[in-house]
């Protein structure tokens, strides 16, 4: 099983956007989509954990986490480039 940090420095490689970035502040839709992507798989690596679990891996609170998952969802429906993120790191993607 891989790690909270493996999984995130999956996202950073994968995004090009650094793990630091991702657990900070900095809105920019690059950043934030990288983010959305590590909760999403922080979800589907942990599903036993709280979201205020998985929140706190990412430095945020429990209602960002959850935002970010409706935005998750949103984002793989309407955009292609998020979606083929979401492929590349094995996320479940709706059908």
């Amino acid at each position: 099983m891989s790690s909270p940090e493996s999984i995130i420095g999956d996202v950073a490689e994968i995004t090009g956007i650094p793990a630091p970035a991702i657990l900070g502040r900095r809105r920019t839709p690059a950043v934030l989509h990288a983010r959305y992507l590590a909760i999403a798989a922080l979800r589907q690596a942990f599903g036993w954990w709280a979201v205020a679990d998985i929140a706190a891996h990412v430095r945020k609170d429990r209602g960002s986490a959850i935002n970010a998952l409706r935005n998750h969802q949103r984002l793989i429906a309407e955009n292609g480039e998020y979606r083929a993120f979401a492929a590349a790191l094995h996320l479940t993607l709706p059908a």
